[in-house]
This record gives C-alpha cells, structure tokens and sequence, in this order.
C-alpha cells in the first residue's frame, strides 16, 4: 500500500498477529480512502459493530459467503471508491475556481475603489475650476470665425 495506490482491503477478522479491525484501524488512519471489507464466520460481534461504527469498514461479510454477492459487494466498493475520488477532484476543481474568482472579485473592488477616488478627484477639481471662473476678474480672449474676442468676466463674490 506504501508503494501503489489500493482501492479495496478484504481482511478476515480473526489473524494471527492482529485481527481485522485492527489492520483496518491503521489502514483507516494511512490511507482513509481505501474501502475496507472484513469476512468473519465467528467474530466478536461487538468489535465488528464498534469498527462498522467508526467508519473503519465498509462491509461485514459472514462466512461462508455467496462469491456472487461478494463480488457485488467489491464491486460496489470500488465504485463507492471511485465516486469519492470524483467527488474529491470536482472539490479541488471548485476549490480552485473559487480561489480565481475571489482574486477576481478583490481586484475588481480594488479597480472600482481607485475609480472611485479618480472620480472624487475630478469632482473636486471641476469645483476648483468653477470656483476660479467665477472670481475671474481679468479679460478673456476668445478665437471665433478668425477674430479675436475679448469678454470681461465680473469678479462673483
């Protein structure tokens, strides 16, 4: 399992050195996506229960069993598997679009925020300019049809 990616664990419950509850704990905790199946024709139901319980087995399976119905049962498995490796790649998909699309909308308030301050500039500045228009006392030439105009502008106070 360290050196290849394994789909599906079937395991009897009872084993020499540990029992398949056990197997299935360490498997659960290294490698959480493998499905995991225990065949027991004697096991201490109440372990079994507890394992189903945690989450650690995906199907109980008594001896003797029908080699139809565990195939069924593996082959439900390794598709439970494969949709949740679907699933898995459609969140980090999301995931990452998600992340896109915050950028996109931070740099789009940004944008907004300095037209903003560019717009308030303006404003301020077209206010500028009526002001010095209004206290123009001085003449202004005006070029029209090849002549030269001169208008007095009143001092507005």
């Amino acid at each position: 399992m360290e050196q290849q990616e394994i789909q599906l664990v079937v395991s009897d419950f009872r084993m020499p050195q540990m029992d398949g509850c056990e197997l299935f704990q360490i498997v659960s905790e290294r490698w959480p996506d493998t499905i995991r199946i225990i065949l027991s024709g004697y096991a201490d139901i109440k372990a079994v229960v507890s394992a189903i319980n945690e989450g650690q087995i995906y199907k109980f399976v008594s001896k003797p069993w029908n080699n139809a119905e565990l195939c069924e049962i593996v082959k439900s498995g390794v598709e439970k598997y494969c949709q949740l490796a679907e699933i898995r790649s459609l969140a980090e998909v999301a995931a990452a679009q998600n992340d896109i699309l915050l950028s996109n909308h931070i740099q789009s308030i940004e944008s907004l925020s300095r037209r903003h301050l560019d717009i308030e500039e303006q404003a301020d500045l077209a206010e500028a300019y009526q002001i010095a228009f209004r206290t123009i006392v001085s003449p202004i030439l005006i070029f029209r049809e090849g002549v030269y105009w001169m208008l007095i502008a009143l001092l507005r106070i």
